[in-house]
């Protein structure tokens, strides 16, 4: 014959209702029948109309609280066996106090783990008639001091267990909470002490790695300097030689011996060219001068001076809309204008006077300035080529020059703190861009 297993019937008195929803799914999972109710009043007419096995109820909630609940409970016979299970934080004396006269049958604090909550409810329910005579065993009258006076106590000697066991495990659980605590912020700690000592161990080693690199590129711009400066020496000499053989000997050179001459003298002046583009390369950063407020106006017009013949020549112009004043190397932002101008006045399109076009755009912190031209133009995938040293798009035939220019550019750019690049169409011109700091 089967015989038919009762289930518990908890009573959960919680105000909020996300606790008390929580509360309900636990103790389902754990195989016990639950009611809520949102607070004391409410319990205790829900006791009237069915009586629980166990009653699990917070001590905060309005109209009645759980302190409240549970004398009404404990002072009426037909209840005073019914176990009430109170959550409590019993952080404070008047609390500890409070909860030994109300009779509650165990307390268990708050946050609780939900094992814990579950294997007390058990255990009261277990706990059979010898705690209700427990309960009855009621201790003589207790004087406790608090601050604000002296308090009289009446309680028996199981509700005073109950009281220190559950403050016990609390004080237990917050140890144990604040150990893990206190040992997951020592690792942290460890880690993070690791993690500053080799940091500062890659930024020793980055300091160091930047000072050689430094040192290295002084050295190798003073080594450029120097082989630029001595070599013009002897090109100067080779130079005045061809002169003065082509002059000694004029009108009893052969032609082909004139053209070797011209070949040679050809090669000296684009050596030479060669030569003092890359000592102004080398300059850049080695002879830059401070950063001072540069008026680009200011610098349009030097530059304009100074190409005024090889513009009229090209039938070209010039226009510009508003310029700003800028952070910068007076002399070096003369010399980035003049090399993009210079190109786009070269790299003019057969029978097509050049149109160059020089503006600007604020940005956040920042100039945006754009040199455009109507000239050859150039594939857009070699556009990050152009500013590479050596790197011609043309033969020297078709047009002359060192392949420094662009390079130049971009590191004057660079020592600004800016950025330069290209825009173009074969056949239909080239935009030049780069930025500069504002004042």
């Amino acid at each position: 014959m089967n015989q038919t297993v009762e289930i518990p019937h908890v009573l959960v008195v919680e105000d909020s209702r996300t606790q008390a929803e929580r509360l309900k799914l636990v103790l389902e999972e754990n195989g016990f029948c639950v009611n809520l109710a949102p607070d004391g009043a409410e319990a205790l007419s829900a006791i009237a109309r069915q009586r629980p096995d166990l009653v699990l109820s917070d001590v905060l909630m309005p109209r009645m609280n759980g302190y409240q609940m549970c004398r009404a409970i404990k002072s009426d016979r037909r209840l005073r066996d019914l176990p009430v299970l109170l959550l409590t934080t019993l952080g404070d004396p008047e609390e500890v106090l409070e909860g030994l006269e109300s009779g509650a049958d165990y307390y268990i604090t708050k946050p609780c783990d939900d094992g814990l909550l579950v294997d007390r409810i058990r255990k009261l329910l277990s706990g059979g008639p010898r705690r209700v005579r427990d309960d009855i065993e009621v201790l003589p009258p207790l004087e406790v001091e608090l601050p604000g006076g002296t308090r009289t106590v009446h309680s028996s000697r199981r509700r005073m267990l109950d009281v220190l066991l559950s403050t016990y495990e609390n004080t237990v659980r917050q140890n144990q909470e604040l150990t893990a605590v206190r040992e997951a912020l020592e690792r942290l700690n460890e880690s993070l002490l690791q993690e500053v000592t080799e940091r500062r161990r890659a930024e020793a080693e980055v300091r160091q790695l930047n000072d050689r690199l430094r040192q290295s590129n002084e050295e190798l711009e003073q080594f450029a300097y120097v082989a630029c400066h001595d070599l013009k020496q002897p090109l100067n000499q080779i130079a005045m030689l061809t002169d003065i053989l082509v002059n000694s000997f004029e009108g009893r050179l052969s032609d082909s011996q004139i053209r070797l001459t011209g070949m040679v003298r050809k090669g000296v002046d684009r050596m030479r060219a060669l030569i003092l583009d890359l000592l102004e390369l080398s300059r850049v950063e080695s002879k830059g001068k401070p950063m001072e407020p540069v008026a680009l106006g200011e610098v349009l017009t030097t530059v304009l001076e100074t190409v005024r013949n090889e513009l009229a020549a090209s039938g070209g112009e010039v226009a510009a809309g508003p310029l700003p004043t800028v952070t910068g190397d007076r002399g070096q932002l003369v010399q980035l204008v003049q090399n993009l101008i210079g190109n786009a006045i070269k790299f003019r399109r057969q029978g097509v006077p050049p149109r160059v076009l020089v503006d600007a755009v604020r940005e956040k912190g920042s100039w945006l300035i754009s040199v455009s031209d109507n000239g050859t133009g150039f594939d857009p995938d070699k556009a990050e080529e152009v500013f590479q040293m050596f790197r011609r798009l043309h033969s020297h035939d078709e047009y002359p020059g060192t392949g420094i220019g662009l390079a130049i550019c971009a590191k004057i750019v660079g020592r600004h703190g800016g950025r330069i690049w290209a825009e173009s169409r074969p056949g239909v011109g080239s935009v030049f861009h780069f930025t500069l700091p504002s004042t």
